[in-house]
């Protein structure tokens, strides 16, 4: 046996504010839940790094990606934290990053 059905008798004025109020709450929930996606370029406007540097780090594990279909997205908050596992570079003019960006096991051609 189901629940007994209720109903109930509202005006056109009560029933658009509680369409708004479930409107609204739905529309903050989706927000809070939204991760803010970067693209590859907005990346490396805000790292100031070349398109290479963002590649080295991707595979290198060291840029968190999300890929959809051949594009490559990046969500604001894990960069954020990843962002201090990232080498320091001596001058972004020149690209040049320190020896510690170097893959274990490869040799650095500056040397």
């Amino acid at each position: 046996m189901s629940a007994p059905l209720t109903i109930i008798q509202l005006s056109p004025l009560e029933l658009q504010a509680v369409i708004t109020e479930a409107v609204e709450q739905a529309l903050s929930r989706l927000e809070s839940s939204r991760e803010e996606l970067l693209s590859s370029e907005e990346l490396r406007q805000w790292l100031k790094i070349s398109p290479a540097t963002e590649i080295n780090y991707r595979n290198r594990g060291l840029l968190p990606y999300v890929r959809k279909g051949r594009r490559y997205f990046y969500r604001r908050k894990e960069v954020m934290n990843a962002s201090e596992a990232l080498p320091k570079r001596k001058g972004f003019r020149t690209g040049r990053l320190n020896e510690d960006v170097v893959a274990p096991g490869k040799r650095d051609s500056r040397v």
